[in-house]
């Protein structure tokens, strides 16, 4: 059985194409990227078209369209979405959303049983942060926190307060652009023994084509008209009314050292 998967990736500055094509044992991959957060949806579908025409694959071959959902740039992820849902009514194929910051943690090296956190800028002085671990006998991801907003300066609370949660004795490995976004955190970080720092590096769209592969084999594929983007960031501002009774910073970032 031959099977293409065609991933879009948005949610930050980067624009991501890329067509994953399998055949047996054999993959072979197609991207195209373009930087520029104002030119997503100017750039996308002509890049889809450059992917297709250089796998030699025809649209109505394309087995399944996964897309980047987010968090993420507001825009992007509209964008992604909307390209995703656009095509796959057109085509009449499934859709998969990927939750973007599960791509961060897709393209490091997998360590069973090392506990993934990725934490992205979310402006405003504040991360999406999320937490994964790589089962070995299921070659799969388990989520041991969906996306969720936080303050800055708590990310060494947060941190370890799942390595209590999760993995007491070992290590946590962080990843994401949080690094180079806020190189206040990364003294404070590397004074963690429990911490481990990578690279900075963003979703990329490589990352989104593999699980979105995974996923449609899973048979996790769903219908167009139920994709949508994972904003997590929903609210920016209290009213009135909750802020005179005493409630401050921003409403989405919910969690708080204890």
């Amino acid at each position: 059985m031959q099977v293409h998967i065609l991933a879009l990736e948005t949610s930050t500055s980067v624009c991501g194409v890329a067509l994953l094509s399998q055949q047996g044992e054999t993959t072979q991959l197609y991207v195209r990227r373009h930087e520029g957060s104002s030119e997503h949806a100017e750039f996308l579908l002509p890049m889809v078209e450059e992917v297709l025409a250089e796998a030699g694959v025809k649209r109505h071959e394309i087995s399944a369209i996964a897309f980047g959902q987010g968090p993420g740039g507001f825009t992007g992820l509209r964008v992604a979405c909307g390209v995703a849902q656009g095509l796959a009514f057109a085509l009449d194929c499934p859709v998969v959303p990927i939750p973007s910051l599960l791509a961060v943690a897709e393209a490091l090296e997998k360590v069973p049983g090392q506990l993934e956190v990725v934490a992205i800028d979310a402006r405003m002085q504040e991360l999406y942060v999320a937490a994964y671990l790589y089962e070995e006998t299921r070659k799969n991801w388990h989520r041991c926190y969906n996306s969720l907003l936080i303050d800055v300066q708590v990310l060494p609370d947060w941190l370890m307060y799942i390595r209590n949660q999760e993995n007491e004795a070992g290590t946590i490995r962080v990843s994401g652009d949080a690094i180079a976004a806020f190189p206040e955190l990364v003294a404070t970080l590397q004074n963690m023994s429990s911490v481990q720092l990578t690279e900075a590096s963003k979703p990329d769209v490589e990352a989104i084509a593999h699980l979105g592969l995974q996923a449609y084999l899973s048979g996790e594929g769903i219908a167009p008209e139920l994709a949508a983007p994972s904003y997590v960031r929903d609210k920016v501002a209290f009213t009135t009314a909750e802020r005179e009774q005493g409630l401050g910073g921003n409403p989405a970032a919910v969690w708080r050292p204890e």
